[in-house]
């Protein structure tokens, strides 16, 4: 665990981002045990604000909680298989409600973010990449209800750390994926609802089946290929 110093009496909010980054950049391994005596010590809080920022974690799948002990999420290929299946249908589902409202400057928006992608690589900066391709994958639902919005926000959190973990932050040197969001863009310009969703479908399941292939080659992450099924078949 990082123990970068951080300003005593933190606020619910500062420890849980602080100790959210630190789960989602790795620095906090999955399955690590959170000691609110450390972690108490550590920020210069009292129990009633950490547990607050505990609970805020676990509500977001972060961290689960037995008694008073706090726990990193553990994942697996379920997990994972259950989180991509979501993502591609949320995402699909928030396209249709967004594409056709994207303007110039969105597009514009997206070509900035590839760019972002493309230097971040150029530098090895995993953490720079990750940034700007949510940023990108955040316009093309910037129009779904705020509900869904969070959700899918949530579920890219979560696939994110799969990627930490298993991958070692290798999707930011991935060529494919600049390919695939070349696609995407080319359909927003075109305002082809079903092609946005279909690239965007294909290119979610194409990483998720990557991760699983090369952590556990014999699954078969059937429920995976049937979500995207759902989104290739739309009109």
């Amino acid at each position: 665990m990082n123990e970068a110093p951080t300003a005593p009496t933190a606020s619910v909010g500062t420890v849980h981002q602080a100790l959210r980054q630190q789960i989602l950049d790795g620095s906090i391994p999955s399955g690590a045990v959170l000691s609110q005596v450390n972690l108490a010590d550590r920020f210069g809080v009292s129990r009633t604000p950490l547990r607050e920022a505990l609970r805020m974690l676990q509500e977001e799948g972060l961290i689960t909680t037995e008694g008073r002990r706090a726990r990193v999420a553990v994942f697996d290929l379920r997990d994972l298989e259950a989180i991509s299946a979501q993502r591609i249908l949320l995402s699909a589902l928030a396209t249709t409600l967004t594409v056709p409202r994207l303007k110039a400057s969105d597009l514009e928006q997206m070509r900035m973010h590839m760019s972002e992608m493309k230097i971040a690589s150029g530098q090895d900066d995993p953490k720079g990449w990750r940034i700007a391709d949510r940023a990108f994958h955040g316009v093309t639902f910037a129009g779904a209800p705020p509900r869904i919005h969070r959700d899918i926000g949530r579920l890219a959190e979560r696939n994110a750390l799969y990627q930490i973990v298993w991958r070692r932050d290798q999707p930011h040197l991935d060529v494919q994926t600049e390919d695939e969001h070349a696609r995407i863009i080319e359909a927003c310009e075109r305002q082809d609802v079903p092609d946005v969703a279909r690239n965007i479908a294909r290119h979610q399941a194409r990483v998720a089946l990557m991760v699983m292939a090369q952590t556990a080659p014999e699954h078969d992450p059937a429920i995976v290929r049937s979500a995207l099924q759902l989104v290739i078949g739309l009109d």
